[in-house]
């Protein structure tokens, strides 16, 4: 998650929440709340996260590829990197939609999986009654 991989970069950096809150022109209460996954950072806090600590997008994103941007790099200077699927907040920010559709269908599978379970285990727990009521165990021919 998104939260984890920011609190990688602070801890690297060695920087406190308040700190990393001044940076971003945000409350601390609104960083911790990013940090710890209660509230989805939108697109726009993101790029500022990447520009500002010279975080690769694509590794903010997906947690796939290299952490910070080579000093080298066109993305150091607030330029996203070339390999990011599209450099525009808008396909950014569809990116993200996507990614929270994704988690929702996980979720509902999730809750479905469970719920099948249950289901599953409430019609053994009938099979062993019926078992236990009406099939009489043979006798040993021993």
């Amino acid at each position: 998650m998104i939260g984890k991989r920011l609190k990688k970069v602070r801890v690297i950096k060695r920087l406190t929440q308040v700190v990393m809150a001044e940076k971003l022109s945000i409350s601390q209460a609104n960083y911790n709340r990013y940090e710890n996954n209660v509230v989805e950072p939108n697109i726009q806090f993101m790029y500022s996260f990447s520009n500002i600590f010279s975080v690769d997008l694509h590794w903010l994103l997906t947690g796939k590829g290299e952490m910070f941007l080579a000093p080298d790099s066109p993305g150091y200077a607030g330029i996203l990197p070339a390999h990011c699927p599209s450099s525009s907040p808008d396909a950014l920010s569809s990116s993200l939609s996507e990614i929270a559709l994704l988690k929702k269908e996980v979720a509902e599978l999730e809750f479905e999986n469970k719920k099948l379970n249950r289901e599953l285990l409430e019609r053994f727990r009938q099979l062993l009654n019926y078992q236990q009521l009406h099939i009489k165990p043979k006798p040993d021919k021993s």
